[in-house]
């Protein structure tokens, strides 16, 4: 979770896209279409899976992660994925599964969503 917070952090200062862990925070006295961004990165640990045991003690691991982008400019959605994707392999993660996420009509976003993995040994 440290390396995509670093990778997510230094996303942000080169592209200026925000992001926040699990879901973006918003007012709870306010509706949040208003509130959101018009693009926005959130990401959360899927599963942690162990992967090699050495004397009953793991001794590495392979956090998935999900990164979703979400954006109000549908044409954001030819790029943005490609960066976000190059970032991620830049840092030593490894592609899983992608998808779009359906338009959201209540905020007007478009969104993506791709699953990284990054091996680890502990």
């Amino acid at each position: 979770m440290d390396t995509a917070e670093s990778v997510l952090t230094q996303f942000q200062a080169d592209t200026g896209i925000p992001y926040d862990f699990e879901r973006w925070q918003t007012d709870p006295n306010q509706p949040a279409a208003p509130q959101l961004p018009n693009q926005f990165i959130v990401y959360f640990l899927v599963n942690d899976e162990g992967k090699t045991w050495a004397d009953g003690q793991e001794t590495s691991h392979e956090p998935r992660v999900q990164i979703s982008f979400y954006t109000r400019k549908k044409s954001n959605m030819l790029t943005a994925p490609d960066e976000i994707e190059q970032a991620f392999v830049n840092a030593g993660f490894t592609r899983g599964p992608v998808g779009h996420i359906p338009y959201q009509p209540d905020t007007g976003h478009y969104g993506w969503r791709r699953d990284f993995y990054f091996y680890e040994r502990r």
